[in-house]
């Protein structure tokens, strides 16, 4: 990273996110959202910078709670769900449950392009089928190299958190153990629990990077619930250093 690409620290965002920040704080963060944020950011959120850069600005956060599944045959993961804990987080995980691709075999595709002709030959058009076509022979093609090489085939990663982090709030809500909730995600699955919240009388703000889901939109123009956008933080927890950090800071 050269020295124009340096991003300087900026004192006012810190003071705007602190006078949002009232009272007792609780913090959930649904880690695969965030990590899906790089892609957009351009940048990658460093979660021991994270965990550091929330302890020392904002002392009221009772906890921020991360949410994250443990591939237990990674010790990668392992080893990161242990290091969570160590960076001030409260960790809230479960195993991951790992579904196979099915294309190594093409069979179980066989019924499904004449299903797609057959009911929605209006709407997939003859161009869209063939694509189909080739991605499947893509995929089938891909699991027989990763065969021959003694690899496993394709895996999908399967750890959803909503329940869990649903179920977190109306608990820290019902028990009164929070005046301001900050929901890292921009899911709209959320909409429910934080328009509860808000009905309570709670502040919620929800850290987004880029666009929110059309559902927490809604709530911020009915409900008046804060979408801060995490690009703002870039100097405080971005896993780049950054220009004007004090030497062994974070």
């Amino acid at each position: 990273m050269d020295e124009g690409s340096f991003v300087p620290e900026c004192p006012g965002v810190v003071e705007q996110l602190r006078n949002l920040l009232l009272g007792r704080v609780m913090m959930y963060i649904e880690y695969n959202n965030v990590k899906e944020w790089e892609k957009r950011l351009g940048w990658g959120i460093d979660m021991k910078r994270l965990g550091q850069f929330l302890a020392r600005e904002f002392p009221n956060v009772n906890a921020a709670i991360v949410y994250q599944g443990t591939v237990e045959e990674s010790e990668g993961s392992v080893r990161f769900i242990k290091s969570l804990s160590q960076w001030g987080f409260v960790v809230r995980t479960k195993r991951v449950k790992i579904q196979t691709v099915p294309v190594s075999d093409r069979r179980p595709f066989a019924p499904l392009l004449p299903f797609l002709r057959e009911r929605f030959l209006d709407e997939v058009s003859k161009e869209n089928l063939r694509v189909i076509e080739e991605l499947i022979t893509t995929l089938h093609a891909i699991n027989e190299k990763r065969k021959q090489r003694g690899l496993p085939p394709l895996r999908r990663l399967k750890g959803n958190f909503d329940t869990e982090i649903a179920w977190d709030m109306r608990r820290d809500l019902d028990q009164d153990q929070v005046d301001c909730v900050g929901l890292w995600s921009c899911d709209g699955d959320f909409a429910l629990p934080l328009q509860e919240l808000r009905m309570a009388k709670k502040a919620v703000v929800v850290f987004a990077a880029g666009e929110a889901a059309g559902e927490l939109r809604t709530l911020e123009e009915r409900y008046g619930i804060v979408i801060f956008d995490v690009a703002r933080l870039q100097p405080y927890i971005s896993n780049e250093k950054m220009k004007g950090t004090p030497e062994g800071r974070p």
